[in-house]
């Protein structure tokens, strides 16, 4: 049941209920796929992963939404592709399927988490990075580094999904472990500092 609580989760609802009806009109081949947030390189800048990232390249605080409680559940984008193809070629016209991870994690200590591995990383790979930035990833503890801003209106507290059915067609999330993905992308990010 699709109950949204902002314009922005209505907005999707929306495009749900337009693909629906263009299957039902015209009977298009339609397959709706939904899914928790997606990472990766080269993401858009704002999504909360990279923002974070380059708020700490940028030597300025991290800028988390209320308290940081909210949880979010995290799935690599190579993932999502191989969930894409295995609906493509296995999945019934008409059906919605869920991709999904069970692996959650609260907004704030994901902040944490990147500021640990930006660390780990400024020491093993210090030619990457200016003065600067060293000595603020380096010299500075966690707290020193976050600032709690105001709430987007209408935040989530979670969003949990049941992603069972796309199991059913044999879907396993195999990919690394989520501290794994995020250290080798935090690196891509380190290297690629202007590609946005």
């Amino acid at each position: 049941m699709l109950n949204p609580t902002n314009p922005y989760a209505a907005s999707k609802t929306g495009a749900e209920a337009l693909c629906y009806a263009y299957k039902t009109s015209f009977n298009l081949p339609i397959i709706i796929t939904r899914s928790n947030n997606i990472f990766g390189t080269q993401q858009y800048p704002e999504k909360v992963i990279p923002k974070f990232i380059n708020q700490l390249l940028n030597c300025e605080k991290i800028t988390i939404h209320g308290k940081g409680d909210s949880i979010r559940n995290f799935l690599h984008v190579s993932q999502l592709a191989k969930a894409f193809e295995l609906i493509l070629f296995e999945g019934k016209i008409g059906e919605i399927y869920n991709i999904g991870t069970d692996y959650n994690i609260s907004v704030k200590e994901l902040s944490k988490l990147i500021f640990e591995k930006l660390q780990e990383i400024v020491k093993e790979y210090p030619d990457l990075f200016t003065e600067e930035q060293i000595g603020y990833i380096l010299k500075n503890k966690f707290e020193n580094v976050v600032i709690f801003i105001e709430d987007r209106p209408f935040n989530d507290a979670i969003y949990k999904i049941n992603f069972d059915k796309i199991k059913e067609l044999g879907w396993i999330n195999d990919s690394k472990s989520f501290e794994e993905e995020l250290h080798e992308i935090i690196k891509w990010y380190c290297e690629n500092i202007n590609y946005w």
